[in-house]
């Protein structure tokens, strides 16, 4: 209910990803219960309350922001490392015959 009367565009679009955010993880949810509840709350809900809980929000998505950007990094990692396992010349036994050693005595 408050994103709707913000002004400030960098605020309703922080507002907006968080509704995602924590909407998502609400799935399990049945919609008409989260909209009872957010209705619930959001008419109890003083300015000074709506400023605390876009705090901690804020800090929950940031949070969670960080992590799946670290995450992305470590797969890119593992990936290229994967792939230059893959891309390795692959090692020889020794005393195993190459095809441009056939006919020549092993050692």
């Amino acid at each position: 209910m408050s994103l709707s009367v913000l002004t400030d565009p960098k605020q309703r679009a922080a507002g907006q990803i968080a509704t995602y955010y924590f909407v998502g993880r609400l799935n399990s949810v049945p919609v008409n219960d989260l909209e009872d509840s957010i209705f619930k709350e959001s008419t109890t809900m003083t300015p000074a309350d709506l400023k605390s809980e876009a705090v901690r929000c804020g800090k929950d998505l940031t949070e969670k922001g960080l992590a799946i950007q670290q995450m992305g990094i470590n797969l890119m990692h593992r990936a290229k490392e994967m792939t230059d396992k893959q891309t390795a010349a692959p090692a020889v036994p020794p005393n195993t015959a190459l095809p441009s050693d056939e006919g020549k005595p092993k050692e």
